[in-house]
């Protein structure tokens, strides 16, 4: 009885962590979909955390857009 009441315990905490509609991403940097397709990280912000401001995937995504943004050598003549 214990056994199946820990089991669904686990599982409504599962279930709870996918809901929020933000998908879950392994590299910031390279963003998904919801569908596993890649998506640029402006997109996904927009797409998925608009009013979710400290949700803990878009603030990854959110420093790898403004890290990837800065990236890059200084132009020509200089």
């Amino acid at each position: 009885m214990k056994k199946g009441l820990g089991l669904m315990v686990v599982a409504a905490v599962l279930l709870s962590a996918c809901s929020d509609g933000v998908p879950h991403v392994e590299d910031p940097h390279r963003p998904v979909d919801a569908d596993g397709n890649p998506i640029k990280g402006t997109e996904f912000i927009q797409k998925y955390c608009a009013g979710k401001p400290t949700h803990e995937t878009c603030v990854k995504v959110q420093k790898a857009v403004s890290s990837d943004a800065t990236k890059g050598g200084l132009p020509k003549g200089w």
